[in-house]
């Protein structure tokens, strides 16, 4: 009977020994398979930031979208050195390559110390396809140059570009005609979805007294010290506009074809003469956007490819 008691107590004890190497593997997995997932969660955070933040300057400016890129991507714990920025398919998609080094803990009790992750991000930017937020305001279709001056809404005996109605001075109704309507869609911008193909109704009335005011309002609004500018502006500044790009459709109608934006720089004339102009700029806005859409006119908005 000893001899028994003392053969299961050796018996126990080789069990206990390759259950405990079993739980410490089971450990090991759990732990190291832990902090794989976690190096690998601030690796693909860490690439999303660099190409998010790179998109943002495309695609006029690709070498700043380099350095934004990198800079975001050492701000989230990468190196700069260790990091490749790829820019394609018209400055219009940015790629962001980079590594992290995942040590182990428990797993070096079975030889395996580190494990080297590698990841792409790649982000691009598309045109705008629909918004809310448009002033009643309005720009024929055409090719628009950075930073020159548009008239977005024209004054009475003028006989402005790509008018098409008798009596229009290139403002929309925008959810109802009238001039209450139409001052408060150009004091905070029209609160309905607007998107391409939409097909809307012209303002025909001059609107001279709204339009002074909705003006003054956008400009006062700018609280900024510095006062916004054309050069150097906050990107939530009353003074950006973002305007349907129209084409002729029916009687009284227009078409809208993409959305452009403009810095205000203010209202000019005397009476019925007086007209709205500002300066085109590239904008990025959150909103719906579309990569194959045909016009180009400036405003865009960003998304992760996957």
């Amino acid at each position: 009977m000893k001899n028994l008691r003392e053969s299961q107590k050796g018996s126990a004890l080789i069990m206990v020994a390759l259950a405990m190497t079993v739980l410490v593997g089971m450990v090991s997995l759990v732990t190291d398979a832990g902090l794989l997932y976690l190096g690998n969660q601030q690796l693909s955070n860490a690439l999303d930031a660099a190409v998010l933040a790179g998109a943002q300057v495309l695609p006029q400016d690709p070498q700043g979208a380099v350095v934004l890129a990198k800079e975001y991507a050492e701000k989230n714990g990468l190196q700069q050195d260790e990091v490749q920025v790829t820019i394609t398919n018209g400055n219009k998609v940015i790629s962001v390559s980079g590594n992290k080094q995942v040590n182990y803990f428990f797993a070096r009790i079975f030889g395996y110390d580190r494990a080297e992750l590698d990841k792409t991000a790649e982000a691009g930017i598309g045109s705008l396809a629909e918004y809310t937020g448009i002033v009643p305001l309005s720009i024929d279709e055409r090719e628009l140059y950075y930073g020159e001056e548009y008239v977005l809404k024209y004054g009475a005996g003028e006989d402005p570009e790509g008018i098409w109605h008798s009596g229009w001075f290139g403002t929309l109704a925008l959810g109802g005609g009238g001039a209450d309507i139409y001052r408060e869609n150009l004091y905070s911008g029209y609160l309905e979805n607007v998107k391409v193909g939409d097909v809307l109704e012209l303002e025909t009335g001059n609107m001279s007294n709204p339009t002074t005011e909705g003006v003054e309002y956008r400009m006062a609004e700018c609280r900024h010290t510095p006062q916004c500018t054309f050069d150097n502006y906050q990107p939530g500044c009353d003074r950006i506009m973002i305007v349907p790009v129209i084409k002729p459709y029916g009687h009284k109608t227009v078409e809208v074809t993409g959305f452009a934006a403009f810095f205000l720089e203010g209202v000019g004339g005397q009476g019925n003469e007086n007209y709205i102009y500002g300066r085109f700029i590239r904008f990025h806005v959150p909103g719906e956007f579309s990569t194959g859409q045909s016009g180009d006119y400036g405003v865009y908005g960003v998304y992760l490819r996957g």
